[in-house]
């Protein structure tokens, strides 16, 4: 019996907000699959939840609801322009919680008809990853690194789609950048590439 094959795209977000996208040819069908990977350069609501860096935290006076909501529509127009109606999935980093995510997708981006809204827990960090797709996911799974006595690092988010030709699985990640100085946070980038090639040699 022979395996079908699997289909892996890594999307890694470590220092600055970027996008870049891929597309797939898929076999059998007469279209190409659109993957694109969005830094959004923390979406936080407009709820002082107490887990916000200090300048997004509306309990401080620096963030508030109008500048939220043109957050949200500059986010939403740039997913419009890709492919003339936005990625097939779209892997998003930095946004603070499913609320945020909610806001983008029910309103801003209602119109591009995104079936399935995927947002990684995000308890003990201040943001988290999360994924809009027009594919219904067949596995989602949350991994958690943990670093020496340090809190639980941000978490890497593992989708399956099963296209015909074989399973694509995509991997969403946003590692620790260096506030902290490069020396000292290394061991977390580290560690989360460990076990990202250990998974990957799974899969």
């Amino acid at each position: 019996m022979s395996r079908r094959p699997i289909f892996i795209i890594l999307i890694v977000t470590v220092l600055l907000p970027s996008c870049s996208r891929c597309t797939l040819p898929l076999p059998g069908v007469s279209r190409t699959l659109s993957v694109m990977s969005y830094n959004v350069e923390n979406l936080f609501d407009d709820r002082d939840d107490g887990t916000e860096y200090r300048e997004y935290d509306p309990g401080a006076g620096t963030w508030n609801t109008a500048l939220y909501h043109a957050k949200l529509k500059g986010v939403s127009e740039a997913l419009s322009l890709i492919g003339g109606g936005g990625p097939d999935i779209c892997l998003l980093q930095e946004v603070e919680n499913e609320r945020a995510v909610s806001d983008l997708h029910e309103g801003y981006l209602n119109v591009l008809k995104y079936g399935y809204v995927v947002v990684a827990p995000s308890e003990g960090t201040a943001t988290t990853v999360a994924a809009l797709c027009r594919y219904r996911p067949t596995r989602v799974l949350t991994h958690r690194i943990h670093v020496l006595d340090a809190p639980p690092q941000r978490p890497i988010l593992e989708l399956q789609f099963d296209l015909r030709g074989g399973p694509l699985v995509v991997l969403n990640m946003h590692w620790k950048s260096k506030p902290g100085g490069a020396e000292a946070t290394e061991p977390y980038r580290l560690a989360a590439s460990a076990f990202v090639a250990e998974r990957v040699a799974h899969l």
